[in-house]
């Protein structure tokens, strides 16, 4: 997984304040901010377009593998996924028709998968988008880091906090702070523990 290492550019306002700039240009800064999102409402809506990122539409022999692998995750943590695209109606039923052929569960296509207050009026509302003419790579980054850390906020909540292992901690501990230390743990390779963690328990 490629993840982008630019911090975002920062300066300050007429305050004083040091603010971002452009704060939603840097993966880790978006991934952190849809984790919130998913801790606030765990039902995220993800947006998925349809041809040439789920479909091979160009028919040059696209199997779109790492997308489908990482909307069937969606799927399993309980996500709504919506197909959001440009093609005709009379094209639904076929798009519906493929995607559940993939193990992929559509929850609606162009409009809101739930009852909300906004993304009413044509453009839906979405938590995050998987759209190859709209920085399909950075999105997909993202999404792939906050299930990662979803999973392990999951498992963290599953066990007790004594028996909670490396990479859940520090996993949650890292999107939390937002900070990046030295890979050199030996169990979960995020660096040295926090928590004191001994690495030669079993």
């Amino acid at each position: 997984m490629h993840v982008a290492k630019a911090k975002p550019k920062q300066q300050e306002n007429l305050n004083g304040n040091t603010i971002m700039t452009d704060p939603y240009t840097n993966t880790i800064v978006t991934a952190k901010r849809l984790f919130k999102e998913w801790q606030k409402h765990p039902k995220l809506i993800i947006a998925v377009d349809f041809d040439s990122t789920l479909y091979d539409y160009e028919q040059k022999g696209a199997t779109h593998e790492h997308i489908i692998t990482v909307l069937k995750k969606c799927d399993q943590l309980g996500f709504y996924v919506v197909l959001w695209s440009a093609s005709k109606p009379e094209r639904f039923a076929f798009m519906l028709e493929y995607a559940q052929s993939l193990g992929i569960e559509i929850a609606s296509i162009n409009e809101n998968p739930i009852p909300l207050p906004f993304g009413n009026d044509k453009k839906i509302y979405y938590n995050i988008l998987l759209d190859d003419r709209a920085g399909l790579g950075q999105a997909l980054d993202t999404l792939e880091i906050v299930i990662e850390l979803i999973e392990a906020e999951l498992l963290c909540e599953s066990k007790d906090t004594q028996d909670t292992s490396p990479p859940t901690i520090c996993q949650t501990y890292l999107m939390n702070k937002g900070e990046g230390y030295p890979r050199t743990c030996p169990t979960c390779t995020l660096g040295p523990c926090k928590f004191n963690y001994s690495y030669d328990r079993p």
